[in-house]
């Protein structure tokens, strides 16, 4: 702790937290002339539950080393050129959020939901991504290198976005997949599973196409329906 502390100190979420109620403030003066009217009263407590404190945030080269914080709400934040260092963040909420050009490094985010973010040029090293969902996320571009991710589920529900999941050019290296989903609403676009555990895991009928390629992969009991796509250029 004490060999750490100017890290803790640097990174100031305070004051993070502190710009965020002065907007909810700025959206309250707003309103003030006619707060009497019930509509903007209404209209104001609608307006505090679809902001919760946490969201909304922006990030840009910066760098969040040993964050502990459960069930945190990074809902419609940004993300641009960030850091996350060995931070304990299990069912943290980054739904639709923006995130370009940044590293999660040995954090923890187990059950978390990134449901209809955007997620491009980003690396995930040694991070437990157990039960994480991924619905409606576009995903471009990313480095998955060994991640543990048991039960991950890209499957879209169209919930949080009217699209599908798709994944584009990502990378999957020494990752623990075992029962992951990709079945329901995905596309799978040019995308790399490498000495990867894929025991399990479950493909719809059409989602792994010929652009996608498998090496030295763990494939007991896994689910691929379209046997054309097996040829040795493409699974070894």
């Amino acid at each position: 702790w004490k060999s750490r502390e100017e890290e803790f100190t640097s990174y100031d979420l305070h004051k993070k937290a502190v710009e965020h109620l002065m907007f909810l403030l700025m959206v309250f003066m707003r309103f003030s002339d006619t707060f009497k009217d019930s509509i903007d009263k209404y209209l104001f407590v609608d307006i505090l539950r679809f902001l919760p404190t946490g969201s909304l945030l922006h990030f840009k080269d910066e760098t969040i080393g040993y964050l502990s914080a459960e069930k945190i709400l990074f809902n419609f934040s940004t993300f641009r050129n960030t850091t996350f260092d060995n931070c304990h963040l299990c069912h943290a909420f980054f739904r639709n959020a923006l995130i370009e050009n940044c590293k999660f490094e040995k954090c923890c985010i187990e059950d978390g939901d990134f449901s209809g973010s955007d997620i491009s040029n980003t690396t995930f090293h040694k991070v437990n991504l157990t039960l994480t969902m991924f619905s409606s996320a576009i995903l471009a571009n990313v480095n998955f290198n060994q991640v543990f991710m048991e039960k991950i589920n890209f499957n879209s529900y169209k919930v949080n976005q009217d699209r599908n999941t798709v994944l584009k050019g990502c990378k999957f290296e020494k990752c623990e997949m075992t029962e992951a989903w990709f079945t329901k609403n995905i596309e799978l676009d040019n995308n790399e599973f490498i000495l990867s555990n894929l025991c399990y895991a479950k493909f719809a009928r059409g989602v792994y196409n010929e652009s996608n390629y498998m090496k030295g992969c763990g494939a007991r009991g896994i689910e691929i329906p379209d046997e054309e796509y097996f040829n040795p250029c493409q699974v070894s």
